[in-house]
């Protein structure tokens, strides 16, 4: 997915904040890897988190990829929730 002009036009992009850690949990390390920036924007205060997810396999998938990107977004929703931080 590509964020749209005017979409980009709203993140400071020069501030992107690389945030450590992954949020690939063990189910799916060996399909995906990830890289997570939080960007500041414009006209907001609130930050949002931009989610590079790669993925390599060495075989077809065995289901939809999009229940493994759901297993992922989920992942991260629980930590979230867990450390307070998605109300």
């Amino acid at each position: 997915m590509v964020l749209a002009p005017e979409e980009l036009a709203e993140l400071n992009v020069k501030e992107a904040t690389l945030l450590a850690g992954s949020y690939v949990d063990g189910d799916l390390k060996a399909s995906f890897s990830d890289v997570v920036q939080q960007y500041s924007l414009k006209n907001s205060e609130h930050p949002v988190k931009i989610t590079f997810l790669f993925e390599h396999k060495s075989s077809p998938p065995t289901h939809p990829i999009e229940i493994q990107i759901l297993q992922y977004f989920l992942g991260i929703w629980r930590r979230e929730v867990a450390n307070g931080q998605f109300a």
